[in-house]
């Protein structure tokens, strides 16, 4: 459980650094476990996209996945599903209805 909670805290680090403060909103590192083994893993941001054209004139605060990824040994078993459907849900808990 410590390293697991080591990892989690380093792919936060990560996922802050690239759209923490000043960059987003809001963010959330959904993982999955199995015992300590971390088997999964997807990051959801909240905040202007930061990559647009140049005609986008969306200034809203949307949401989207990064860092979406699970153990080789571990696919097709519903895993990333299961990830992607609960930031769905912190998405709407956020208020927005789409994901991108």
């Amino acid at each position: 459980p410590e390293a697991m909670q080591v990892q989690s805290e380093n792919m936060f680090k990560t996922l802050t650094k690239r759209f923490g403060p000043g960059k987003s909103e809001r963010t959330a590192l959904v993982v999955v476990t199995k015992g300590s083994e971390l088997l999964g893993m997807c990051g959801l941001v909240e905040g202007k996209l930061p990559y647009r054209r140049p005609d986008d004139v969306q200034d809203e605060a949307v949401t989207w996945l990064t860092l979406l990824a699970v153990k080789p040994a571990f696919q097709r078993t519903g895993y990333g599903s299961s990830m992607v459907r609960k930031c769905e849900g912190i998405a709407r808990y956020w208020g927005h209805r789409e994901l991108f």
